[in-house]
């Protein structure tokens, strides 16, 4: 038989009792495949379960005895040359029922390559005098998701938009589907964000639009919240069902969209998490995530944070503990998130030091995203003064995170740390190259900071030249908070800071060094300042 390469090959009868191919070959259906056919040609790219094509050929004057499905649309592929693993004509929906494609309408041009579609529209029975309130709803809800997409990402609105795989590559990445539907006098609907391209469900939620006689029930400003909401949800569904490749604070980054070693992450997400605690205060997760990010505050931020008034994180800090020891019995079931946890109360410095090791290392022993915990344990590790652990954890994190990646730039710099602290000068030299060559433009932060104390690049100099001195104790006030004060062994402590206070000091004398630092530290001040 003649192979059919697409719709446009056959000529079907008004009835679908045949069909004639353009070579003038006639295909001939019985009355279950007719009708099977007329069914499934009327919701093109529409999954129909085999419970509804059975309602469909169980009508009358159907063949009654002809009720296996499977039985029937294999014998439909064979009399239209359709092959089942490339399917022109019908397709399997493993777990779901069967689709008709051919015929369907080439996908809109806006759609491909877009960030994110909303459609499928689906009106389940809706009545005519709801279906005007449906489609103002869905039109709003597209307007309020494309205007919160950041820049370089696109959003299109399709009602009848197809299904993935007649997309290609060009398929969007995420799909949010609309299913309206009647519930005595109440239009509601059902909003499903999927990925596009594997049908994973990202989020779901039903909203009441309207009541019979009432205007809409969610106004314009209520969609634009909803809107956010959604977006939200992607965001932490990205996160939290990823697999967490990577540790909490990089994966939120990455989940920013942002190309790497580009600022801003930050921002995005704050709006993100506070728009999804508002309306789950009691989500664990989301307790986490958020401590998680108002310690990244500190260690992503500007230096303005550090040029306020000494010792003004209380609040912040108060915040972290609040909310990690909330959701710590939650933690505990999640490695990713236990030993992210750890890292915080070890941060916090608060007296649950021994707490947050004991956290971390039985979370490292029960995590299969090894890389994730590798890289905060080897961290931890560095902190307790067990240098040599710490670098077997950080290095093989290294070998598991994507050459090049913010995960791979975040655990060289946790390595360069525990080296710099270990005093371990030819260690730290190479690490710093690693750096520098996976990322080339972190050099101009962190040379003067990882330079050789003894003989400083030129580069670090000039970079010392160029900081008034209100940024210079920025920086020496913010390095301390972040990675100093948290080094369990005093010679570490000094080792870790000597470099940048020795050059800076040279450069602006003693007042520079913030007052915590100066009564942490005092023989090594005095012995900057002696020399």
């Amino acid at each position: 038989m003649t192979r059919l390469h697409n719709f446009a090959d056959l000529a079907f009868r008004p009835d679908f009792s045949a069909a004639l191919h353009e070579d003038g070959t006639r295909i001939e259906f019985t009355r279950s495949e007719s009708t099977l056919l007329s069914h499934m040609s009327q919701r093109v790219g529409q999954v129909m379960t085999r419970g509804q094509l059975l309602d469909a050929i169980s009508g009358a004057g159907s063949d009654k005895n002809d009720r296996n499905i499977d039985f029937l649309i294999n014998r439909l592929r064979r009399k239209l040359g359709d092959n089942p693993k490339d399917p022109k004509f019908i397709a399997t929906r493993y777990g779901e029922g069967y689709v008709w494609r051919a015929g369907a309408a080439r996908p809109n041009p806006n759609i491909a390559g877009a960030t994110m579609v909303v459609g499928p529209v689906r009106h389940l029975d809706v009545p005519p005098e709801m279906s005007h309130h449906a489609d103002i709803f869905a039109q709003n809800l597209y307007h309020s998701l494309a205007s919160s997409l950041r820049e370089n990402e696109t959003a299109a609105f399709d009602k009848s938009c197809p299904p993935a795989d007649t997309f290609g590559t060009d398929a969007p990445q995420t799909g949010v589907e609309l299913t309206f539907f009647t519930e005595l006098d109440r239009l509601e609907c059902v909003i499903t964000a999927k990925d596009f391209r594997t049908a994973r469900i990202l989020t779901a939620s039903r909203i009441l639009v309207s009541r019979t006689g009432e205007p809409l029930h969610i106004d314009k400003n209520r969609t634009n919240d909803l809107g956010q909401e959604i977006l939200g949800k992607i965001w932490k569904a990205g996160i939290i069902e990823g697999g967490m490749p990577a540790p909490l604070p990089v994966t939120m980054n990455n989940a920013a969209g942002l190309a790497p070693g580009e600022r801003g992450s930050w921002d995005l997400n704050d709006k993100r998490l506070t728009a999804l605690r508002h309306n789950h205060p009691d989500d664990d997760a989301l307790k986490i995530m958020y401590a998680t990010h108002l310690h990244s505050k500190y260690v992503l931020g500007s230096l303005k944070l550090f040029m306020q008034k000494e010792d003004e994180f209380d609040a912040d800090e108060d915040e972290i503990e609040r909310l990690v020891l909330e959701a710590l019995p939650f933690a505990q079931s999640k490695p990713e998130f236990a030993v992210m946890a750890a890292k915080l109360l070890f941060f916090l410095d608060r007296g649950f030091r021994d707490l947050a090791v004991d956290i971390a290392e039985e979370a490292h022993r029960s995590n299969t995203a090894i890389a994730s915990t590798l890289a905060i344990v080897g961290q931890l590790r560095g902190f307790m003064g067990q240098t040599e652990p710490a670098l077997q954890c950080l290095n093989q994190a290294a070998i598991l995170s994507e050459y090049g990646s913010e995960f791979h730039v975040y655990v060289l710099i946790l390595k360069c740390q525990a080296l710099m602290a270990a005093g371990d000068a030819e260690g730290l030299n190479t690490a710093r190259k690693e750096l520098y060559s996976a990322r080339p433009a972190v050099m101009i932060v962190f040379e003067f900071l990882f330079t050789d104390h003894r003989k400083p690049s030129l580069r670090a100099r000039a970079a010392v030249m160029m900081l008034t001195r209100a940024k210079a104790r920025a920086i020496l006030y913010k390095f301390d908070y972040v990675s100093t004060r948290l080094f369990q062994i005093k010679a570490h402590q000094e080792n870790s800071i000597r470099t940048p206070l020795k050059l800076l000091m040279k450069r602006f004398g003693r007042d520079v060094v913030p007052d915590r630092l100066a009564r942490a530290l005092p023989e090594l001040i005095e012995e900057l300042t002696a020399n």
